[in-house]
């Protein structure tokens, strides 16, 4: 899934979540700011992704077998990886759809957001790492989607996992009819939200 349609599903996701959770008042708009601002945060192994293309790692790409410079773009080596992409870190390649996008992760989002919140906003700081782990675990649902698996389980297992169907491919029509979904779905939820959080997310990004 594309970058906007991991915003729009993390959104959703916290949405309900606050729903469920009686979130409420001053601390609302941040949980689900934070729950949409972090869903495309997995694909920081993704040397093309909405924030990966800000991590100052070289990216790499397999192709044939043999692992080269990532190129961006239509003609570059990305299109003809197959998926196999990712980003050379010391000891080896962290490739897309690894360790970044199991629920140890997810976790670890989570805890990382009230470490630094608990020094510079405490009042607001468990809110935020929850809408953090919701948003998180939002692109991994959304993920199982997708035509290639997940090592959700890491690092107890290495085991792609996904759903058998339906098959979204990144931006193909079917990716635009769950981002529909999740459109209709979030003004059901949210509809009286939806404005001023999304004008919170134009200020943030």
């Amino acid at each position: 899934m594309n970058g906007h349609t991991h915003i729009v599903g993390g959104l959703l996701a916290g949405a309900v979540a606050a729903s469920a959770l009686g979130q409420s008042g001053a601390h609302l708009l941040p949980f689900l700011a934070a729950s949409a601002l972090a869903a495309p945060l997995p694909d920081v192994d993704h040397p093309g992704s909405m924030y990966g293309r800000y991590v100052p790692l070289p990216g790499v790409a397999r192709v044939g077998g043999k692992v080269e410079r990532y190129e961006p773009g239509p003609f570059g080596n990305g299109s003809r990886s197959f998926g196999h992409v990712g980003r050379r870190i010391p000891g080896g390649v962290l490739w897309h759809r690894g360790p970044t996008h199991s629920l140890v992760a997810a976790g670890i989002a989570g805890i990382v957001a009230l470490v630094v919140l608990l020094a510079a906003a405490r009042g607001l700081a468990a809110t935020v790492a929850l809408g953090v782990a919701v948003g998180y675990l939002s692109h991994l649902a959304l993920d199982e989607l997708n035509v290639s698996g997940e090592r959700l389980l890491w690092p107890l297992s290495g085991r792609e996992i996904r759903l058998r169907w339906p098959s979204v491919r990144v931006g193909s029509l079917g990716e635009a009819a769950v981002l529909l979904l999740m459109l209709g779905g979030l003004a059901l939820v949210g509809g009286h939200d939806l404005p001023r959080v999304l004008l919170a997310l134009v200020r943030v990004r």
